[in-house]
């Protein structure tokens, strides 16, 4: 079944039931195919407007690993009233390559809740430096061992995420750990999956130095949003909108394709001089406070599309 069909035929589908009408104010939270859906709305006249967000693989066509294209985006774009886009990087690359909708992009960040900062100070020598997500090709969780091999300092490395056993990097990630197995100063904790909630709890109560993420392609981590709110310093690869959170005030960006030496430099420099600065922990939780606190940004968000007005986070 093609895209345009099935976006008209749950369309009039919508219609036909009763859910859509020209008094309500229509949103969604992907620019995927219901944002087409809702194109479809408006050019019937069955809805007055809609807008909807963009995040970073529902508009950016480089990847889609196939086509290299998504379809559909001029139309999306030409009927909706504003593309709230979760990342600077996201909104730039909107306004480039359609720059004729340039107007209808506004910045509106995502958010975390707030637990208040973890804990300042450190009960052990070692370091403790945590990564998150599924072990998967993008996330490229195995340069983190590889980094690691260079590594003197004390390190005790936690994973949290489950592992995608069909991935074509799944090997290359268990023998990377296990190379650690010949490093005395490197232990290595893969706790699989995680709930969120304990997953926070954990940040709650224990002392975190360092996270890291190591992603190909990202939109804008909430994972690095979630610790930073307990005041965790972040090195990150320099993709998507990574840069919006992570920077001088925050940790350290790195390049996509780092050196994986120099990286294990980064992270040594990071943990020796930065992580268990105090301070700087909480500098980490004030551009938190500041920028991605939910409580802040989700009603302040909803105040604008009831109103549809300009909205800058």
């Amino acid at each position: 079944m093609s895209t345009l069909f099935r976006c008209s035929f749950i369309e009039n589908d919508l219609f036909q039931s009763g859910l859509l009408n020209r008094v309500d104010i229509y949103y969604t939270y992907y620019a995927n195919e219901f944002a087409i859906v809702l194109a479809l709305a408006k050019k019937r006249g069955h809805i007055l407007q809609f807008s909807t967000r963009a995040h970073g693989r529902d508009v950016i066509e480089d990847r889609e690993p196939k086509t290299k294209k998504l379809p559909f985006q001029q139309f999306k774009y030409e009927f909706v009233e504003c593309i709230y886009c979760i990342s600077r990087a996201t909104a730039t690359y909107i306004q480039n390559k359609y720059p004729h909708f340039s107007n209808k992009v506004k910045l509106s960040y995502l958010g975390t809740d707030d637990r208040s900062i973890g804990p300042l100070t450190a009960i052990s020598e070692q370091f403790v430096v945590v990564s998150v997500g599924r072990v998967r090709n993008v996330k490229r969780f195995y340069l983190i061992a590889e980094m690691l091999q260079f590594v003197e300092l004390p390190v005790k490395w936690i994973h949290i995420g489950d592992m995608a056993e069909n991935d074509p990097t799944y090997s290359r990630f268990l023998d990377s750990v296990k190379k650690l197995e010949k490093k005395s100063n490197i232990h290595v904790d893969l706790k699989g999956f995680m709930d969120n909630k304990d997953l926070l709890d954990y940040y709650q109560s224990n002392f975190v130095d360092l996270i890291i993420n190591t992603s190909e392609i990202e939109g804008l981590p909430v994972s690095i949003q979630e610790a930073s709110s307990f005041g965790i310093p972040c090195l990150a690869t320099d993709v998507g909108g990574t840069s919006d959170i992570v920077n001088e005030n925050t940790g350290q960006l790195i390049p996509q394709n780092f050196d994986i030496i120099e990286g294990a430099n980064v992270l040594c420099d990071l943990l020796e001089k930065r992580s268990r600065d105090i301070e700087f922990r909480k500098g980490v939780r004030a551009f938190w406070l500041k920028n991605f606190q939910a409580k802040i940004n989700y009603p302040k968000f909803f105040r604008t599309l009831q109103t549809q007005g300009t909205f800058e986070a």
